[in-house]
């Protein structure tokens, strides 16, 4: 999908997107990012990945590297959302 031009909408098989909306990440974002992170990994990949693995998944430390990601001040990444 390209982004239209200002103004106009993006549309793909049942959806249509009308405005966006994007912001760089913040610390408080931590603990949303970690959640939807946790959760897309133990819905792509198991039965891929052995399922120890996938159990020992933690949002609680996920969020706490998410936190040290986002204020790095030596990060040469941006996160948006």
């Amino acid at each position: 999908m390209s982004l239209p031009q200002a103004g106009r909408a993006a549309t793909m098989p049942g959806m249509t997107v009308t405005s966006r909306h994007v912001r760089v990440a913040g610390v408080e974002d931590a603990r949303a990012i970690a959640e939807v992170h946790v959760a897309s990994w133990l819905a792509a990949y198991r039965g891929i990945i052995d399922d120890d693995v996938l159990d020992g998944l933690s949002v609680d430390a996920r969020a706490a590297r998410w936190v040290e990601n986002l204020t790095d001040p030596e990060a040469d990444a941006t996160t948006l959302l």
